[in-house]
């Protein structure tokens, strides 16, 4: 989650230096006998070197007791913050700062969406939540102190029970993360006298097979709604860019093409730089089952990981889940739907803020979704539409289900559960299966693509249901299956769904490099395999800055230099280049040139936000034609402009720009981003290779310098001739106890490239136990 959710409205008083001084108050006990409440047998928790629990449970419900007894042990701040944050309940210990958002949130009120979800799910999905719950609380009230962030909160004591539909909140926060496309359709949406179907396409179809933006554009554009409410606006500003959807990469290199004949899984997610980290390391056996890998704290079940005869894998799939809409007024408190008249609904949320008077706010909702524009006297209201306020939610099943499965063919079998997140699955097995597979329900549109709001009182316009047959790829003839989440295809041609799915998918410049290196060496093994996942080169440089410098003949000396170092480059992003700097800040200055005098300052920085470096209008064929007078002209001030302005800020010797300088990883705690305070919480930073096309990402947005802002949040390999030697790392640490051990222990690993072997076997767990924490029941 971005720092910016937890803006702080205390400064460092004595109080606070006080707390400090007892950091390691909270860090948990992991040596000898505890009483667990609700456990239904002994249960043991050994802990590795890096603090990873190796759980072995008689049941499977006491597995998941143990595993919410180690997240409350390591990560309790990390779910506290989680699930306020979907409750809309921050500004109770954070302050005002964060009440207008909490507003929207509790307005939404998921808490009621995942209790009716909760409802849906298998019974022994539920037997699972019950008792991770309770193993949460169990472990939240074994700590002689929480954890620092919530007693410098003023939180003393763990006084509200872990829930189930809790759990499922972590479940939402993903599905919200992972949505793709609607950023864009604010763009359009607030400018959108500036902004007609040419323009649009000009500025945002960098896919050439994508879909064009949709005819009734002319008409919907003239509608009159109002300013976005200001709660929206926080929302928007607390829950990331507008255009933040989490990557990743994974594919399965097939026996045929490996050393030992079985396949090889690989993936790493690529999600917004966090401390502590989003996912959690566990090895959990308990009722017949076991499975290793990541959890997500919050839920119980492995995510990523292997149960010894299939591994798995997840990439968010970019599908485009959530629609603006464009509803006409009916009356004061009326609206238009489908052709039909309906009644706005009044919510009433009183949002607590600490030291302060609670406050009412009233908001209103459509059939469809939450009202993000005032009302006042305008003639129309913009909706949000999100697929998790539609449906029940049924990720949970799908995660649990997983863990007992033994062969590719099953996993495939979860692409008919309705989830609110969409994933692409990607699982081999020890027979020699593998395969992709879309995950999730995503809307089947009547006739509009998505690509830009809808006008939703028109009847022929909406959702009708979900895609059904999603795309999925199983064993094909080229010996591999890659998924970087670019547009789904099956025998190297586009899915027909593909769509239906997304109008316009990032570019697949990713997916490219790693079939070009699965292809450049004839068999393959754990250690190609990792050599794959940290390669920076950038095929997205090379294939445009060619096309964009052929025959330019800048005349100026500045806009000479930038073209020299640029046309020199052998387009590897390492972090002793001063090229791929240059690289940046030239797509930068051409975004910049070529929207605005159209947006102006404020609508191009809007427009920054929502592309990013490889995926923007420097990527539309012949788009920068279409909004510019003279190409040439352009892209030779272009070059110029980002000559002078790293001049400014690096200075004037060029040979001394490094990309790892200005490129630098830092894991830092919420905390101090937002005081400028508490640096002691952070873990640590790096110089760091990559773009944000290059399998070994280091993504950027144009909207904060080139520091790295999306990375690897993990790494997995798992090689199916034996998945106990499967190898992972997971920066910084599994703790988020900033004085533990385990807080930044993997983070130098992980900047180097190495990976650490996931332990399953008892004998080899056995050997490298650190701590044994018994669990007995009470």
């Amino acid at each position: 989650m971005r720092s910016t959710i937890l803006v702080l409205s205390f400064f460092l008083s004595g109080c606070a230096v006080t707390t400090l001084m007892t950091m390691g108050k909270s860090l948990p006990t992991l040596e000898g006998e505890v009483g667990a409440p609700g456990l239904s047998a002994t249960t043991v928790i050994h802990r590795d070197e890096r603090g990873i629990p190796h759980i072995r449970a008689v049941t499977e419900a006491d597995a998941a007791y143990a595993v919410g007894y180690a997240h409350a042990q390591d990560r309790l701040f990390q779910l506290e913050a989680g699930r306020r944050i979907m409750a809309g309940r921050l500004a109770e210990i954070v302050g005002p700062e964060v009440a207008e958002m909490d507003a929207f949130m509790a307005s939404l009120n998921l808490k009621a969406e995942a209790e009716a979800s909760l409802l849906a799910l298998d019974i022994d999905t539920k037997v699972a939540l019950a008792a991770y719950a309770a193993g949460v609380n169990a472990g939240a009230r074994s700590l002689n102190g929480l954890p620092l962030e919530l007693r410098l909160l003023g939180m003393d004591k763990w006084r509200e029970d872990w829930t189930p539909a809790d759990s499922l909140g972590a479940l939402q926060l993903f599905s919200w993360t992972m949505s793709d496309s609607w950023g864009q359709e604010l763009v359009a949406w607030e400018h959108r006298d500036r902004l007609d179907r040419d323009v649009i396409d000009a500025i945002f179809r960098t896919e050439p097979e994508g879909v064009a933006s949709d005819a009734y554009w002319g008409k919907l554009r003239t509608a009159k709604t109002g300013p976005l409410t200001p709660r929206f606006r926080a929302f928007l500003d607390t829950l990331g860019d507008v255009n933040a959807p989490q990557a990743s990469n994974a594919w399965v290199i097939g026996g045929a093409r490996s050393v030992d004949g079985k396949p090889i899984l690989a993936n790493d997610t690529h999600l917004h730089r966090s401390l502590p980290s989003p996912f959690y390391v566990v090895d959990v056996a308990g009722g017949g089952r076991q499975a290793a890998g990541f959890t997500v704290p919050g839920l119980p079940f492995v995510a990523i990981g292997h149960n010894g005869a299939l591994s798995w894998g997840l990439t968010n799939t970019s599908a485009d889940y959530v629609d603006l809409a464009v509803v006409k007024r009916d009356g004061e408190r009326g609206y238009i739907l489908n052709g039909v008249s309906k009644t706005l609904e009044e919510r009433s949320v009183s949002v607590k803020v600490k030291d302060e008077a609670a406050r009412d706010v009233v908001t209103f909702h459509t059939e469809i979704g939450p009202v993000v524009s005032e009302l006042g006297d305008s003639k129309d209201l913009l909706v949000m539409r999100w697929t998790a306020l539609e449906i029940a939610d049924r990720s949970a099943d799908a995660l649990r289900a997983i863990s007992a499965m033994k062969t590719a063919a099953e996993a495939q079998t979860l692409a008919t559960i309705p989830m609110a997140p969409s994933f692409t699955l990607t699982a081999a097995d020890t027979q020699g299966d593998y395969l992709t597979q879309v995950l999730g329900s995503i809307p089947k549109r009547k006739a509009h693509s998505g690509r830009l709001p809808y006008p939703a009182s028109e009847p022929e316009h909406g959702w009708d249901g979900v895609l059904t047959g999603l795309p999925g790829e199983r064993a094909p003839k080229r010996g591999y299956v890659v998924t970087t989440n670019n547009a789904p295809s099956v025998d190297g041609k586009r899915h027909p769904l593909a769509a239906q799915m997304n109008g316009l998918f990032p570019l697949p410049w990713r997916a490219q490099r790693v079939a070009e290196l699965i292809e450049a060496t004839p068999l393959h093994n754990v250690t190609s395999v990792g050599v794959m996942q940290m390669d920076t080169l950038d095929l997205h440089a090379k294939a445009r800055l060619p096309e964009l410098l052929s025959g330019l003949n800048p005349t100026t000396d500045g806009a000479k230099r930038a073209m020299e170092l640029l046309s020199a480059w052998d387009f590897n992003a390492t972090v002793n280049s001063e090229a791929p700097l240059v690289w940046m800040e030239f797509q930068r200055q051409l975004v910049k040139l070529a929207v605005g005098e159209r947006l102006g300052d404020q609508g191009t920085q809007m427009l920054l936000s929502a592309t990013d470096p490889g995926d923007s209008l420097v990527d539309v064929a012949g788009g920068l034609a279409k909004l510019v007078p003279d190409r040439s002209a352009t892209l030779r001030q272009a070059l110029l402009n980002a000559w002078d302005t790293l001049i400014l800020s690096h200075g004037p010797d060029s040979g001394a720009w490094d990309w790892g300088d200005a490129h630098v990883i830092r894991f830092t705690h919420p905390f101090a981003d937002a005081t400028g305070k508490l640096g002691l919480l952070n873990a640590g930073e790096f110089p760091w290779p990559g773009t944000n096309t290059t399998v070994s990402v280091g993504g950027v947005s144009w909207q904060d310098g080139w520091e790295t802002q999306h990375i690897a949040a993990m790494r997995l390999i798992v090689p199916m001739s034996d998945p106990s030697k499967a190898e992972f790392i997971l920066p910084p640490g599994n703790s988020g106890q900033p004085s533990s051990d385990n807080y930044q222990d993997q983070a130098r690993a992980w900047a180097r490239g190495d990976r650490l072997q996931l332990w399953t076997k008892d004998e080899d767990v056995l050997k490298h136990t650190a701590n044994t924490l018994t669990l007995k029941p009470e």
